[in-house]
């Protein structure tokens, strides 16, 4: 389910992609931010990217590994509620599961 977004900058890949409904799933991992020095980074570069996914037309849901595996019925929850309000939007094409040749050589 990792797909290209394709929009102004640099394409990114994002975890999961519900391409009917314009719905980008990101998975959140404690890993990349804990004891680093360049946690702050991190943090700052993920809020752009979401901000970027969002200017693409893309509606953006985020999840955890104990949200996953402890409760399912909340991010389910929000899953539903984000489909619901996209209802009526147009649905992004500015995706592909094809690398940019860029990063393929």
């Amino acid at each position: 389910s990792n797909v290209w977004i394709y929009g102004p900058g640099k394409p990114r890949r994002v975890d999961h992609l519900f391409p009917e409904h314009g719905i980008v799933i990101e998975a959140d991992g404690a890993v990349k931010y804990n004891n680093r020095a360049d946690a702050a980074e991190i943090v700052e570069d993920e809020k752009e990217r979401h901000r970027w996914l969002e200017r693409a037309g893309l509606s953006v849901i985020r999840y955890t590994n104990a949200m996953a595996r402890n409760r399912p019925s909340e991010f389910l929850a929000d899953l539903d509620r984000t489909i619901r309000e996209r209802r009526g939007r147009p649905v992004p094409t500015c995706w592909s599961l094809e690398p940019p040749k860029s990063v393929t050589g």
